[in-house]
């Protein structure tokens, strides 16, 4: 809601932190504040001889989470960008994943060759 280092802004009925002459909204933007967490599992199956049976599966599992300020004209447009942050968020979180998994692969692979 507001900042407490600028008090006038703690007031919810306080228009323009109560100057309206010097601070103006003319777009009439809202304003709001959200925490989005985003959570992806993925799970990954390593094959090496020196694993019992010669495989092995990995589940690897990821958070992030992020506050962001959203400003937009209307309550749609801010669900809309919401809903393409927390896609991008677990887009870039599965990527994360698949990288390890591969330099796990890797790793594995690697083991091989030196045992």
């Amino acid at each position: 809601m507001g900042d407490i280092y600028e008090p006038l802004t703690l007031n919810a009925y306080g228009y323009c932190v109560n100057d309206p002459v010097n601070y103006r909204d003319l777009e009439g933007y809202l304003k709001v504040e959200v925490t989005l967490t985003v959570e992806a599992q993925l799970e990954v199956e390593v094959s090496s001889g020196i694993l019992p049976g010669g495989k092995g599966k990995l589940t690897l599992k990821g958070t992030v989470s992020v506050t962001v300020t959203i400003e937009e004209k209307d309550w749609k447009s801010v669900r809309e960008r919401i809903r393409k942050m927390r896609q991008n968020l677990y887009d870039d979180l599965i990527a994360d994943l698949q990288e390890k998994a591969r330099a796990i692969r890797t790793l594995y692979e690697l083991l091989d060759r030196l045992f």
